[in-house]
């Protein structure tokens, strides 16, 4: 599945914003979490430009919800660090609190779309 996306990726030369999304979410569940958090910011620059296509009704509601997906990445990430219950179990409280930072982000950010 993330050869398909890779391969829109490589032929919309990034264009398709939706692709980066996609791709995001093939990563994480595959549990590459590194990869998933950079298609997740990849998106986030690509929808940043004047009249880039998003996945929701307006930016900041967009913004809100890829937020909350790095979030669960970080989130996801620092469980199964923990679950290794090994000297690499170090980075997981970093991770958490990652992801406790990006759940704020996306609150301000559903705080400001409201008050719009």
């Amino acid at each position: 599945m993330a050869e398909i996306f890779n391969r829109v990726r490589e032929i919309s030369g990034d264009t398709i914003p939706d692709a980066l999304l996609n791709l995001g979410h093939i990563y994480l569940a595959l549990s590459k979490h590194n990869e998933a958090l950079q298609m997740y910011q990849n998106y986030m620059e690509r929808t940043n430009t004047a009249g880039a296509q998003i996945t929701s009704k307006n930016k900041d509601e967009d913004d809100a919800t890829v937020l909350l997906y790095v979030a669960f990445a970080y989130y996801d990430w620092a469980r199964q660090t923990e679950d290794l219950k090994d000297s690499k179990s170090a980075p997981a409280d970093e991770r958490y609190r990652k992801s406790i930072e990006y759940i704020e982000r996306a609150i301000e950010k559903g705080k400001k779309r409201k008050c719009s």
